[in-house]
């Protein structure tokens, strides 16, 4: 049986990485004295089976209410830029307007 990861010194970490990881990987059980977690029992001093469920359900939820927050965000920005380019084609057409009249009277002007 291997070493509890509990139990492993910090001089020792570097040299065993590979069998960490493959201890750490899709964890299942946290240790209730330094919440350290491991995919077995055994790999740990104090196990408790940690509860997936509802820790994932909250990550999902949290992640829903970040994108939702964050296209309200978008929308406002883009009603603010719809609303500010009504207003500049509103001023083209005026000066689009006022061009043609300036055209029209310097046209009758020459004639």
């Amino acid at each position: 049986m291997s070493k509890s990861l509990c139990k492993f010194r910090r001089t020792e970490i570097v040299g065993q990485i590979q069998q960490i990881q493959s201890m750490v990987e899709a964890p299942k059980y946290v240790c209730k004295s330094c919440a350290r977690v491991a995919n077995r029992a055994s790999f740990l001093c104090k196990p408790m089976e940690m509860d997936l469920k509802a820790q994932s359900s909250e990550t999902v939820s949290d992640v829903q209410k970040k994108a939702l927050k964050a296209q309200k965000k978008r929308n406002k920005k883009l009603k603010k830029l719809l609303k500010e380019q009504k207003k500049l084609l509103k001023k083209q057409d005026k000066l689009v307007e006022k061009i043609e009249r300036s055209k029209y009277s310097l046209s009758s002007k020459v004639h």
